[in-house]
C-alpha cells in the first residue's frame, strides 16, 4: 500500500518506509483513523517522522479512532530520536491520554522500555496520572513485573498508595505477581 504523506512517497505492508524494507504486516490504515505519522512513529522511522513533521507539523495533533497521538505510537518502541521529535514539534502530548486514559507514560511503563520512562519524566510527564481505571504508571509498572521502573517511578514522586478504582493499591498487585 502506498500513502502519499505530504508530498513525501511512504511504502507500508511490504514495501519500504524511509528507504528501508518492510515486513508484510498489514499496515494500520485510515479505517482506525492511524496516520502515516502516526505508522512511520510505531516502526520507529525517524527519517520519515522528521519528514513529515517537517512538511505537515499539524499532523502531529493528530489523533487515531481510540484517541491516541503519535507519540503514543512512539513510546510502544525504543526509537527516543521518534520521541524527541514528536516532543519538540508538541511538548503538549506528553500528558495527551487516550480514549482509556492511557498517557505516553502509562503505554512505556507497560512496554517496560526504560530509557523511554527516563525521557517522559525527564520532559516533565505526570507520574500520578491515572488511566479510566485510576491506575497509576506504579500500578502499571508492578503488574507488568518492572521493578527498576517501579523504583524510577517513585524517585521521580509517583505514589505507591494510591488505590485504583477497584480499591486495589500497587501493593496488592505485586503480592498477585511476585514482585
Amino acid at each position: 500500500m502506498t500513502a502519499a504523506v505530504a508530498g513525501v512517497g511512504v511504502e507500508m505492508a511490504g514495501g519500504t518506509v524511509g528507504g528501508r524494507e518492510e515486513s508484510a504486516e498489514p499496515a494500520p490504515g485510515p479505517s482506525e483513523g492511524v496516520t502515516p505519522l502516526m505508522y512511520a512513529c510505531q516502526q520507529g522511522r525517524d527519517h520519515t517522522v522528521r519528514q513529515i513533521i517537517h512538511r505537515k507539523p499539524s499532523s502531529v495533533q493528530e489523533r487515531d479512532r481510540t484517541g491516541k497521538t503519535a507519540l503514543h505510537y512512539c513510546v510502544e518502541n525504543q526509537t527516543l530520536s521518534c520521541i524527541d521529535q514528536v516532543v519538540e514539534a508538541e511538548k503538549g502530548l506528553i500528558g495527551a491520554r487516550d480514549e482509556d486514559g492511557y498517557t505516553p507514560l502509562h503505554l512505556a511503563t507497560i512496554a517496560g522500555n526504560k530509557a523511554v520512562v527516563q525521557y517522559l519524566l525527564g520532559r516533565g510527564a505526570d507520574v500520578k496520572a491515572v488511566d479510566n481505571e485510576k491506575h497509576t504508571a506504579v500500578h502499571w509498572a508492578t503488574v507488568c513485573g518492572e521493578v527498576e521502573l517501579l523504583e524510577m517511578l517513585i524517585e521521580a514522586g509517583a505514589d505507591a498508595s494510591t488505590p485504583d478504582l477497584h480499591g486495589a493499591y500497587p501493593l496488592h498487585y505485586a503480592a498477585q505477581v511476585s514482585v
